[in-house]
């Protein structure tokens, strides 16, 4: 589950800009594939900084998503290090929105050791 370099930052970065390549005389330029979870990603790191705000995240999973009558619930793995002791472990992330609007009606963070 451990990654070298946490591509969770890099991954945001990417997905938020559009930088051209230049290789040589002609300028290639990267094309969006923006993931439809993006979004819903960023959240589930936000509010897992602020709930473990002595950790770092050290990897990060996207495990689908559910869409039942007019809610979708989108679901995440992040695997963190504490800063003061070295612990490690993972939680879950559920974040519950409306379909249609996107309004976001409930964040589940839970703890796992797997």
């Amino acid at each position: 589950m451990k990654k070298v370099l946490s591509g969770l930052f890099v991954t945001a970065l990417l997905l938020m800009s559009n930088p051209p390549f230049s290789f040589g005389i002609e300028t290639v330029h990267a094309q969006k594939q923006i993931p439809s979870y993006a979004k819903w990603g960023i959240v589930a790191i936000k509010e897992t900084m602020k709930k473990y705000p002595t950790s770092r995240i050290e990897d990060y999973s996207y495990m689908g998503k559910k869409t039942k009558d007019s809610k979708t619930e989108e679901k995440f793995k992040l695997w963190l290090k504490n800063y003061n002791n070295e612990d490690e472990f993972g939680v879950i992330v559920r974040i519950k929105y409306e379909t249609k609007t996107e309004k976001v009606l409930e964040v589940k963070i839970d703890e796992t050791r797997i």
